[in-house]
């Protein structure tokens, strides 16, 4: 049967915790969807044998020859989606309940009825590194500093904070990566990801594109995904610095916004 769903995932030579997310994304999943996965193989793995049988199954892009960042990886796997709907999820993201999937493009659907300007809906997260959910909601704060520049911020408001409230759904303007979103609507706007961040700033430019063209994202605070980042240990691309600094400046000049954020500090290793 044609898919409805395209499920896109970046890896980067991680084939364990890869498995592990698809595995669990057919172990729950009923609709009809097709598999990317996108490897950027520039990582070293231990398992040479995994990647190939995964590849056997569903559609399977390496790029060997360099390393490249989330915004690159992103585009390469929307850029090969045959679907209307795309689904963005991380290597280190897994399920472990029953038609997650299914009720997350349900809703989607449902709200794309009702909103004209959606563009994303995502799942909430439990990360296992902080051994907490993830934000129930991000807001973009801007004002201006002591310098006279427009500045922007990131506000997190509490996952647990929302849900006492009886809150099952979130306006926010910026969703995680386990988000589905109508390509169709993203290449008539000309929102894609930016090719100039790697693994800093990429998020927050994509979703200021989507806020300047007045559209919405909802996070759904009853499906809670897991995100366990601890087997980055396992891949060579860890640790390295990949120009947080440049990447503020980068997005100072492209936004003529100052970024209020830590992109130029070291980044934390998991337990």
């Amino acid at each position: 049967m044609t898919p409805k769903l395209t499920i896109g995932i970046a890896t980067c030579g991680r084939p364990r915790i890869l498995k592990r997310c698809i595995r669990s994304i057919e172990k729950f999943t009923n609709i009809n969807y097709e598999i990317i996965i996108l490897d950027n193989v520039k990582a070293f793995t231990n398992d040479e044998e995994a990647i190939p049988r995964l590849s056997s199954k569903y559609r399977y892009i390496e790029i060997a020859d360099r390393k490249i960042g989330c915004c690159e990886s992103n585009n390469i796997l929307q850029n090969n989606c045959d679907t209307q709907f795309f689904m963005h999820i991380d290597d280190d993201v897994y399920i472990d309940s029953k038609g997650f999937i299914d009720k997350l493009f349900e809703t989607y659907l449902q709200l794309e009825e009702k909103i004209s300007n959606l563009a994303v809906v995502s799942a909430s997260w439990y990360d296992t590194f902080y051994r907490n959910f993830r934000h129930g909601s991000m807001y973009y704060l801007f004002g201006i500093d002591r310098a006279n520049r427009k500045t922007v911020k990131k506000i997190p408001i509490d996952y647990t904070f929302l849900k006492k409230l009886n809150i099952q759904s979130t306006q926010t303007d910026e969703s995680l990566h386990t988000m589905i979103l109508d390509l169709n609507k993203f290449k008539k706007l000309g929102i894609k990801w930016d090719n100039h961040f790697k693994w800093k700033g990429d998020r927050l430019d994509y979703f200021m594109q989507i806020k300047k063209n007045n559209l919405v994202n909802y996070q759904l605070l009853d499906l809670v995904a897991i995100h366990d980042p601890k087997p980055f240990k396992y891949g060579s691309l860890s640790y390295e610095n990949f120009g947080g600094k440049e990447a503020i400046e980068y997005f100072r000049r492209k936004w003529n916004i100052q970024p209020i954020v830590g992109w130029d500090k070291p980044q934390i290793k998991p337990r």
